[in-house]
């Protein structure tokens, strides 16, 4: 029974991802490098986002801290150049995540306990 239930969990388990997911958003993904790389123009992922989903409502569309995520990873053939609204952020160097508003916590000292 236990080499049965390997087996099945093997097979099972090759199923239970997202192979390729840059195959799934196709159509989104070539629209956008199209759009980006074409002509510099100062919209940003998100504006992007939106109106993909708004004229195309048929086609799959990722969230935007996907595309970004994606164009981080180096999955997309748009760099962070690119994007004029993502460099004129600065980002603050002060907070880095770790667990939300726990460093920003005020110590009032030893419990009496």
């Amino acid at each position: 029974y236990a080499d049965t239930a390997q087996i099945y969990y093997e097979k099972r388990r090759k199923n239970c991802y997202q192979r390729n997911p840059l195959k799934h958003y196709a159509v989104f993904l070539r629209m956008l490098s199209r759009r980006f790389k074409a002509k510099f123009d100062a919209t940003s992922i998100d504006e992007f986002v939106g109106e993909f989903k708004r004229t195309m409502p048929g086609y799959p569309c990722p969230s935007t801290p996907t595309v970004y995520r994606y164009i981080d990873q180096g999955l997309l053939d748009i760099s962070n150049i690119d994007l004029p609204m993502k460099l004129k952020r600065r980002r603050n160097k002060r907070h880095h995540s770790h667990g939300g508003h726990a460093l920003h916590k005020k110590h009032l000292g030893n419990s009496i306990e």
